[in-house]
């Protein structure tokens, strides 16, 4: 009902951004029509996690895909375990079942795989809007909470899915099934506590977001 026009609505939504790791390589080493068939391949069986999980795949973005889990039948609370399950379905279809199926018809695949951000913004700071023209255009939602996802994407390992600080704190998440991600600089291993960037908010005051590993 927003479509091509200038009303808006505030409404909550988990947001899981998904990229296939190291697939650029792929053009190196197969025809251009098996980089197609591979990639679609990759990103079909997301897409039907996605809505078997009673997600919603909202835009695919060259080896990328959005997808927003919460409806206005949908709690806060469902939309968010909808969207950690399905993040954990699809780091087991990708190690159990894409990569084997791919090794099985001759390509080498064990290097491909997935890095999942994910984040829940609530209904006052999620703005759905209609943007571009009549002809040329997109309902999407506005929120750092959206965005962030992306940026939680790509700070994942290979195979992994980081989840934000909101999503967290929102349904008091169980500390077994997270942990903060660990990196080596120099030989020292190091654990990291927060999103790799820092905002600051129109007073000026800096903001720093707790992320960790799934």
């Amino acid at each position: 009902h927003l479509v091509g026009t200038k009303d808006q609505e505030y409404h909550h939504i988990s947001s899981l951004f998904l990229v296939l790791k190291n697939s650029t390589r792929l053009s190196f080493l197969y025809d251009l029509e098996d980089v197609v068939w591979i990639k679609d391949s990759i990103l079909k069986a997301a897409s039907e996690t996605v809505r078997g999980m009673d997600g919603y795949v909202h835009r695919f973005m060259g080896d990328a895909l959005l997808a927003f889990f919460g409806s206005k039948n949908k709690n806060r609370d469902d939309s968010i375990i909808d969207a950690i399950n399905c993040a954990a379905v699809l780091e087991s279809l990708m190690v159990g079942t894409i990569i084997p199926f791919l090794e099985s018809r001759n390509f080498d695949a064990a290097y491909l795989g997935f890095r999942i951000g994910l984040d829940f913004g609530p209904d006052e700071k999620v703005l759905w809007a209609s943007y571009g023209f009549k002809e040329v255009n997109e309902i999407t939602a506005t929120s750092f909470y959206v965005d962030v996802a992306a940026k939680l994407q790509s700070m994942a390992r290979k195979n992994t899915a980081m989840l934000g600080e909101n999503i967290l704190d929102t349904i008091d998440f169980p500390n077994d099934y997270v942990q903060k991600k660990v990196i080596t600089v120099k030989g020292e291993r190091t654990e990291v506590e927060h999103l790799n960037k820092v905002y600051s908010d129109r007073d000026g005051l800096q903001h720093r977001y707790k992320v960790r590993e799934l």
